[in-house]
Order: structure tokens, then C-alpha cells, then sequence
């Protein structure tokens, strides 16, 4: 599964369009942390927004648009990295926190974007 680091001058670009194709679209949320252990915070939850709230903070708005959100600020972010498929679908998005703790944003059925364009109510 090819992986790529996002280098940290292009996270708010790359973030505003991973939002604008993957909004709408179930993920799931988990700290990976090596003291405290791993944690699901989300699960099957609807992705707002991904966005670089500053220099090294990045955020994640999970929820119905109109209804409860759960936004996660993560900063001192010290990378972001992608994680897709072979076919090129976007599997998962891992926000490194340093210390050994990662916050990933995991799609449970990752698919190419174009097989589900029309598919999500925006």
C-alpha cells in the first residue's frame, strides 16, 4: 500500500482537497498512542472537515452537518502522511503527534472517488 508524507507547506492545500473530495464520507478515528494505548474515538462517522488550523495544528470536524459534531485539534503536529490502496483510493490519513502517538482517520470501505461520485447528499 503506497504511502506518502504530505510535506508540511502544502498540509492546508492538501487538506482543503482531501475535504472537498472525501466530505460526507464515513471515517473512523483512532489514537495510537504507545503509553496510553490505542483508543477509537469515531466510529462510522461523517467527515465535515480536515484543515490546518495553523503552522503545525491540524483539525478534524466529524458529524452531520447540521447536527452534533465532534472536532479534534491536534497540535504540534509534526507530520501527515496518506496511505491509499494499490488502486490509488484514499485508505487512511495518519496525523503524527509525536512521542510515538498517531491520530489516524481511517475510511472503512475505501473506494475511488469517481465510483461514488453523485452517491453523497452534500
Amino acid at each position: 500500500m503506497p504511502t506518502r508524507e504530505i510535506p508540511r507547506h502544502e498540509w492546508s492545500a492538501f487538506l482543503d482537497s482531501f475535504t472537498a473530495v472525501h466530505r460526507g464520507w464515513l471515517v473512523d478515528v483512532e489514537l495510537l498512542d504507545p503509553v496510553l494505548g490505542d483508543e477509537v474515538s469515531a466510529q462510522s462517522v461523517p467527515l465535515i472537515a480536515a484543515t490546518a488550523g495553523g503552522p503545525n495544528e491540524v483539525e478534524l470536524l466529524l458529524g452531520e452537518p447540521h447536527g452534533a459534531t465532534l472536532t479534534r485539534v491536534m497540535k504540534s503536529v509534526q507530520g501527515v502522511w496518506l496511505q491509499q490502496s494499490e488502486e490509488g483510493a484514499d485508505q487512511s490519513l495518519a496525523i503524527d503527534l509525536g512521542g510515538g502517538s498517531k491520530v489516524l482517520l481511517r475510511f472503512p470501505a475505501p473506494v475511488l472517488p469517481e465510483l461514488v461520485d453523485g452517491v453523497l447528499a452534500e
